[in-house]
């Protein structure tokens, strides 16, 4: 009886544990209504993400050594390390819940309730990264090593770290790492749009140990042979002479990407096992990655863009964000 008894105890702490006994609201009583059409850019004009690359800028010399080593051609994973994107409207259903980080400390979520849709799930692969959009007060969260507190805890969610920033504001505000999940992922309504107007983010496995550039603020890099390694923060750039209309076999989701490294390029954002452009985990159910060329697979390389015509830029910006050099602002 007492083993029956401590069984049944047992199932429903676990259960309370899996479930979410917050009180569901909608944004309809919390929120300023917001039209889910609305379009709203991410981050100021002014932030490193949404600035073009000016025509005068300038590259390292051995771009190319770097990027081989890096492991040419670019990959995308559309599963395991796609990061589920999750925008809050007028009319979704959230969870206002507390954040306690348990392994990098988020002390700026301590007063704070977090609105958490209703069927939030993180990434698949080891990171567990998850972003949440709210349009309605404008902030975008960042969340990495997703889970559930237990039972015990008085918060709701227990990440591994966390971080937000505001719409209005350059989006940077904890380094280009910060950012990595908000305002430079590829989105698949961009695909849709056949049109991407930011800085586009990489991962790669030869990351600069202790060594980044603006903007990024911190390496989780490896690599010490500073003549082998990319710094975190680094600025990659497509010749953007080249006619991507020209390029034999080159798919329509390749030109989509291939046209934003022309215009904004894309930063190195974070260590990885692959050279590999960060994306939105496509939830439609409408396969949209594969509607533009891509093939119906988890891992698959962009071999169809010239990596050999992709520069690294010097550093544009110092530390302390002025000009690294003089160069001129086409925005």
């Amino acid at each position: 009886m007492l083993e029956k008894i401590i069984s049944i105890t047992i199932l429903i702490l676990l259960e309370y544990h899996n479930s979410n006994f917050i009180k569901i609201h909608t944004e309809d009583n919390i929120y300023n209504l917001l039209s889910e059409e609305s379009n709203v850019r991410m981050f100021t004009s002014t932030s490193p993400l949404n600035q073009k690359i000016p025509k005068d800028a300038q590259y390292l010399e051995n771009s190319l050594y770097l990027l081989e080593n890096a492991g040419i051609p670019g990959i995308i994973s559309l599963n395991i390390w796609s990061i589920p994107i999750f925008d809050i409207y007028s009319n979704t259903k959230v969870n206002l819940s507390k954040i306690s980080c348990n392994i990098y400390k988020c002390e700026k979520f301590d007063k704070l309730l977090i609105p958490v849709p209703d069927g939030i799930f993180s990434e698949v692969g080891s990171d567990h990264s998850v972003t949440i959009i709210d349009n309605q007060n404008r902030i975008i969260y960042n969340f990495w090593l997703w889970k559930k507190c237990w039972f015990f805890q008085s918060e709701d969610y227990c990440p591994g770290g966390a971080n937000y920033a505001s719409f209005d504001s350059d989006g940077i505000n904890g380094g280009i790492n910060v950012a990595k999940l908000a305002g430079g992922i590829l989105r698949t309504n961009e695909i849709e749009q056949e049109l991407i107007e930011h800085a586009l983010l990489f991962s790669t496995p030869t990351s600069c140990k202790d060594s980044v550039v603006y903007p990024a603020i911190h390496s989780d890099g490896k690599v010490t042979d500073k003549s082998k390694c990319i710094e975190i923060g680094s600025r990659l750039q497509l010749d953007p002479s080249l006619n991507l209309d020209s390029i034999p076999g080159i798919t329509q989701m390749e030109k989509i990407i291939a046209k934003a490294l022309q215009v904004y390029g894309a930063y190195i954002c974070d260590t990885g096992g692959k050279l590999g452009l960060r994306v939105e985990n496509d939830r439609s159910g409408k396969k949209i990655y594969q509607k533009y060329g891509a093939p119906d697979r988890d891992y698959f390389p962009l071999i169809n863009i010239p990596w050999d015509s992709v520069k690294i830029l010097k550093p544009q910006w110092n530390k302390d964000g002025s000009k690294a050099y003089n160069w001129t602002d086409n925005n």
